[in-house]
């Protein structure tokens, strides 16, 4: 995809058009549907292995990987929007098992509405990780609370998986919860540990590792490795 294509999908995401087909089959898709949303700043293998965790314990066929034109917390990236979404292309764009689509803020539930209305038919996964999920337990930031994310749940039977990394494990999550008196809510979330090699992968070590001009091999698939350099990102 030319970058004028990938500039002019930018544009076109606001407020009245939340949601954009990127690449891959939008609509009219039926059974169960993986959905990943990140900024993939930049995309590394731990976002790689989280995307296929979910196929591998659910046995979905499918997965929709969402960027965002703006950050949930008004956050600003370091490499710009069009450079992530023709890394996330590189990666995934040639294999019809999965579609790209680009949000306009990356909240979750009001992702989820628009998934429905295109998809009805569909049941969906939610791959969240742990700091996704900390903001929506903690901010209150309309289409993105948990009380609105178990209501869209129960009305239509989406599954939410919160990846827990690092030095985290399930008692974290708890706590959070108790904190903020959502501790019936975990009824409505799988609690995934991921493999321990990647536990500590993040997009701020390729980023910082990429800066230094130190090896991001264990870190970054040679596909992305190479889109970067050729593209000269994160100096």
């Amino acid at each position: 995809m030319e970058f004028t294509e990938i500039q002019r999908i930018i544009n076109s995401v606001n407020e009245e058009n939340p949601l954009v087909l990127i690449h891959g089959y939008g609509n009219d898709v039926y059974g169960d549907i993986g959905v990943f949303t990140s900024s993939f700043d930049p995309l590394h293998i731990g976002h790689e292995e989280i995307i296929h965790m979910t196929s591998r314990y659910y046995g979905i066929k499918r997965t929709f990987i969402i960027l965002s034109k703006n950050h949930v917390l008004n956050k600003t990236c370091v490499a710009p929007l069009e450079h992530r979404i023709a890394m996330v292309m590189r990666v995934y764009g040639s294999d019809n098992r999965y579609s790209i689509f680009l949000s306009n803020d990356g909240r979750y539930v009001e992702m989820g509405h628009q998934l429905h209305l295109r998809c009805p038919d569909c049941s969906f996964y939610f791959n969240m990780g742990f700091d996704s999920f900390e903001v929506m337990a903690t901010e209150r930031l309309s289409g993105n609370t948990l009380q609105e994310l178990v209501k869209f749940r129960d009305t239509y039977n989406c599954h939410v998986k919160i990846v827990i990394r690092g030095m985290m494990r399930s008692r974290d999550t708890e706590l959070v919860l108790d904190n903020n008196n959502k501790r019936d809510w975990m009824r409505s979330v799988d609690l995934f540990q991921i493999d321990d090699k990647y536990n500590y992968i993040s997009s701020t070590l390729a980023r910082e590792r990429l800066k230094a001009k130190r090896s991001v091999n264990n870190i970054l698939s040679p596909t992305v490795a190479q889109y970067i350099r050729d593209n000269n990102l994160y100096k």
